[in-house]
């Protein structure tokens, strides 16, 4: 989850919003990345499920977050 953190950081500095939208693509994909590395820690039972369904859950929101809010930007910036 750090590079989510790292490239969000990235991104509030963007110039542009093309900028903006670009590294925030970059923030799904590390984010979506944790979510895949969390479920093959579950599948070979590294955490506790309780602790480990709290950090999916983490990472899918913060999926569904920046997901959102990079389409929301796209459709701002063709409409």
């Amino acid at each position: 989850m750090t590079s989510v953190a790292a490239n969000y950081r990235a991104a509030n500095l963007a110039q542009s919003t093309a900028s903006f939208v670009s590294k925030t693509s970059i923030v799904i994909e590390y984010a979506d990345e944790s979510e895949f590395w969390l479920e093959l820690i579950a599948d070979l039972n590294l955490i506790k499920s309780e602790e480990r369904n709290k950090l999916e859950q983490e990472a899918s929101e913060l999926t569904a977050i920046f997901v959102s809010s990079g389409k929301k930007l796209q459709n701002r910036k063709f409409t």
